[in-house]
């Protein structure tokens, strides 16, 4: 479980609010980006509630900061779903004015107000380091979050008369406690230090270092994820202690005995060994010391995942641990050929519960390792392999349907179609591209009829396919444009838990085909974002009427126009507009929300009003010039030639003269 909460994506504010106590609106906690999709969901028990718009106001001030009507796109109605008798989508995703704010609307003459949330470019900024504070305070061996020592009585071996090894005592410690139990897992501590190393990967530019290697606030000079990633390869290179001797877990469910903390744990597993805990040999069989056993039928799983993180480790950590790195380098040969000897899933092992990691896969863990080693030796037999044991894996075989035993697919995600799909050059790589447009798929026709747009089953630690489904997808536009850098750089960052299913509805046909399917899905992603839509008198009543920014501030004209023009990008290019526009200034103390619905509005109408056949041409200029009242600028000392005169000239047919006082 170290994965799943690795990846643990931030889950939807469910807030009761007083005075509509059957209805209740859900948005993300963290925040939104200014120009990403943005979506609250209203959710009620009342069959009655209906919707029209909703107001988006200032948290500061309570200022109506923007007014959504029923327009295509705005309000989304869903009828009885799960637990509810309606809900609605909300999308503000025009809205994109830095700052604090919160939905409201009145429902019955009820108002229903969301919490307070933030948009803003810099909502996910240390959130991936935010997350290491899990991994730190779950360490076993010496907790930095207690700043003391647990399990420290090391090992005694089960399940290992083959290897003579039957009740031998091992010195193993370190690695992670699984979750609030002590109990240690190889299949997702290998996971949590692969996802890691990957991360750090793509994205080394958004880890710090503000922790030591023991995980005390205290820099050390190495990227604090390095840091927790090392840790938890210490503790793989313990549970295997030769090419041929590889463990599993360390403990099992008679750790859930009682609930204490891990330095004040006094479970005893045999009364011989003191405080020793059982370890679990990998023997490719079924295990089970109590009334209940897995179904293990290989050891590739287990095998596979160790020698990814090994192999991974040895690439990223040889700047800071070289004989550290080439000794992973060796084990992770070693690990692979173990992986090969007995294919099949190595699952966990339970005892007093018939509860362990069902895994039912174990071709993404081969192909993983393949890839992985074949970055760093560069030979054609481990590129071969990955194409292999890739199409044997094909697609996550946990898409689409409404359920899965527990961890049945773990790790939920594969990572060695994207990486395979980096590493290779030649049209095979086209094989896993259309796996995961195969999976996305599956999720958009199975969420597209509620109104969270959900196509992961809701099972024990649906979490983690959440956050398998924002993976994927992000590889899929980033291997289908042929570029990283786009899908990679929001693999961590954007954890919104709805992000991914806007896409997959807002654009199925995008599946269909690579490179135009992506382009068309950018183009109706930019479209919602930046689309005003077409309101009526009393909206622009009430955004010319109330301010919108919570203060005065220095606010930037050109790239004020620049977004403006990148919004209307096609509706310029279909009318082949031709625009000039002169250098405009930065203003200081202006109210940036009201300088932009100025702008829009002015550009907007040029584009629109046009004779039939027309080509509009448009030209803004600006020039200082004195104030209009002389007196008032003396009064408060401001200096002269202090405003601009903005002038937006246009071919457009205008209006009749009579109605100039209108």
């Amino acid at each position: 479980m170290n994965t799943a909460q690795f990846f643990a994506p931030i889950f939807f504010l469910f807030c009761s609010l007083a005075g509509y106590a059957q209805s209740w609106i859900r948005v993300n906690q963290l925040g939104y980006l200014p120009d990403d999709v943005k979506v609250a969901v209203l959710v009620s028990k009342d069959k009655n509630i209906d919707l029209g718009s909703f107001f988006l106001h200032d948290a500061l001030t309570g200022r109506v900061a923007d007014y959504f009507v029923e327009v295509p796109g705005c309000i989304k109605r869903f009828d009885k779903w799960a637990g509810f008798e309606k809900s609605f989508r909300l999308n503000f995703s025009r809205f994109s004015m830095p700052g604090n704010y919160y939905i409201a609307l009145k429902v019955n003459d009820a108002e229903i107000r969301s919490p307070v949330f933030k948009i803003d470019n810099a909502v996910y900024d240390g959130t991936a380091d935010f997350l290491l504070n899990y991994m730190r305070q779950q360490r076993c061996g010496y907790n930095p979050l207690l700043r003391d020592s647990c399990h420290t009585s090391g090992c005694f071996v089960v399940y290992g008369k083959e290897k003579n090894l039957d009740s031998v005592r091992l010195p193993i410690w370190g690695g992670w406690h699984d979750a609030s139990d002590y109990l240690q897992y190889a299949t997702t501590s290998a996971t949590a230090v692969s996802q890691m190393l990957m991360a750090y990967e793509k994205n080394p530019k958004n880890f710090s270092d503000k922790y030591d290697a023991a995980g005390l606030p205290t820099p050390n000079g190495i990227p604090d994820i390095l840091d927790e990633a090392k840790w938890g390869l210490d503790w793989l290179c313990r549970m295997n202690p030769a090419p041929d001797i590889m463990f599993n877990q360390i403990a099992d469910d008679r750790d859930h005995r009682y609930m204490r903390l891990p330095n004040t744990d006094t479970i005893t597993y045999n009364y011989r060994y003191g405080k020793a805990r059982p370890v679990y040999l990998v023997t490719g069989e079924p295990q089970g010391l109590g009334k209940y056993k897995n179904r293990t039928k290989g050891v590739s799983s287990t095998a596979g995942k160790f020698s990814s993180a090994f192999a991974a480790g040895a690439r990223l950590l040889k700047n800071y641990y070289p004989v550290f790195a080439d000794s992973l380098q060796k084990k992770a040969v070693a690990a692979y050929s173990f992986a090969e000897s007995k294919l099949g899933v190595c699952q966990t092992a339970p005892n007093r519960a018939p509860y362990f990691y069902e895994e039912d896969n174990f071709y993404d863990d081969l192909e993983l390792a393949a890839i992985e080693l074949y970055k760093n030796t560069h030979k054609v037999d481990y590129e071969t392999d990955a194409y292999k044991y890739g199409l044997s894996e094909g697609t996550s075989k946990w898409m689409g349907l409404d359920t899965a035993r527990h961890y049945q697919w773990y790790p939920f995600v594969n990572v060695g179609h994207s990486e395979f799909f980096n590493t290779n050059k030649d049209s095979s790589r086209e094989d896993f591209v259309n796996f995961y447009k195969t999976d996305l798929k599956k999720l958009y026709e199975r969420g597209k009829n509620n109104p969270f747009m959900m196509g992961v089953p809701f099972v024990w630690c649906s979490n983690n396919y959440v956050a398998a489904a924002l993976t994927e997808l992000d590889f899929f536009l980033a291997d289908s444009t042929k570029n990283f850098k786009s899908g990679e750089g929001a693999w961590l960052h954007r954890i919104n838990k709805d992000i991914y299913s806007d896409y997959l509805y807002k654009n199925k046909d995008t599946l269909v085909s690579n490179q135009e399917g992506f382009a068309l899905l950018e183009k109706i992603k930019n479209l919602a974002a930046g689309i005003q839509s077409q309101l009526d008198e009393f909206l622009h009543f009430v955004k010319l009427n109330h301010r919108i920014d919570s203060e005065l501030q220095t606010v930037n004209i050109n790239s004020i126009i620049q977004k403006i023009l990148s919004d209307k990008k096609d509706a310029i290019e279909q009318s082949k507009a031709v625009i000039q526009i002169d250098e405009m200034p930065v203003l200081e103390n202006a109210n940036q929300g009201q300088i932009k619905i100025l702008f829009e509005r002015l550009i907007d109408n040029a584009l629109k009003f046009q004779p039939s056949g027309a080509i509009p041409q448009l030209t803004l200029t600006v020039s200082k010039t004195g104030a209009p009242n002389e007196a008032e600028i003396k009064e408060n000392k401001v200096g002269q030639n202090m405003f601009y005169e903005f002038t937006l000239a246009d071919n457009g047919i205008g209006f009749d003269e009579k109605f100039t006082d209108k």
